[in-house]
């Protein structure tokens, strides 16, 4: 069965915004600069791994409108009530939905949707580590073997050139094993197709076969940063090692002092020094 990776499509959509400045509040402050960015900390539950927040609950920003049905905001997302009626009919017993009232920072609605903050209550494994060689095949391209790390007893993902999912999830799942800041959802082609014919905006989708996860990240031509892991398209890795020019020695990529020099440049100091 195909899996795909929930994700944000303010890149790809031009009806929802690239992204939103703003936050979950416990009460409806007037600026953005008074939202309490540390708040999950303080509702941490360690019987979830993460933040559950009381109610009444607000979203301030500093949008002026704000119409779409799925952002991912950790440590969860915000649905519209249409998005939540389909998640319902998939995994009603693992679904935390939370009302929230929508403002902008000058204290005026910014939506016409009812909207939510859901969270996916379990995290599950969803890689069939048997299938994936840890710790045994070498990738030259990411000059790394398949490796993971463990993390409260569940294995989770530093390097990884493809994924192999467990043959059968629910059809809509929290990944514990695919890292990223935010959550990772993963859905079926099911809910893939459903949400895709009702039009939920804000979501963009990314097979599973179609990315890996690395434990650096490209931010430019030739430049990383060691933010990782993370999962990525493999084809935005592509690019990048196209364009940038990959560094292959991990030495070289993980100490700026080594860092390669762009041909171009290289070719210019030449001829500089020569002249």
């Amino acid at each position: 069965m195909t899996y795909h990776i929930l994700t944000y499509s303010g890149d790809y959509d031009r009806r929802v915004p690239p992204f939103i400045e703003g936050g979950l509040t416990l009460s409806p402050v007037k600026n953005i600069s008074e939202i309490d960015h540390q708040a999950h900390r303080k509702f941490f539950n360690d019987d979830e791994r993460k933040a559950v927040f009381p109610e009444p609950l607000w979203f301030i920003s500093k949008s002026k409108s704000i119409n779409l049905d799925y952002y991912p905001f950790n440590p969860g997302f915000l649905a519209s009530e249409r998005f939540v009626n389909l998640l319902q009919s998939y995994v009603p017993d693992n679904l935390r939905v939370q009302s929230i009232t929508m403002l902008s920072n000058k204290g005026q609605s910014n939506t016409t949707h009812q909207m939510f903050f859901c969270q996916i209550i379990n995290s599950v494994t969803v890689c069939d580590l048997t299938k994936m060689d840890i710790d045994g095949a070498y990738h030259p391209e990411l000059d790394s073997p398949n490796r993971v790390e463990y993390q409260d007893g569940q294995p989770r993902l530093i390097c990884a050139l493809r994924l192999v999912l467990k043959p059968s999830l629910a059809p809509i799942s929290l990944a514990h094993d695919i890292p990223l800041w935010a959550n990772v959802l993963i859905v079926s082609q099911e809910v893939r197709d459903r949400m895709s014919a009702e039009d939920i905006m804000g979501a963009r989708f990314v097979s599973t076969d179609d990315v890996m996860v690395v434990d650096f990240i490209p931010n430019g031509p030739g430049s990383f940063s060691i933010l990782g892991p993370s999962w990525r398209e493999r084809a935005d890795l592509d690019r990048w090692k196209n364009h940038g020019y990959w560094p292959v020695d991990r030495k070289t990529m993980f100490d700026p002092k080594r860092a390669p020099v762009h041909p171009l440049i290289a070719e210019m100091l030449k001829k500089s020094q020569s002249s």
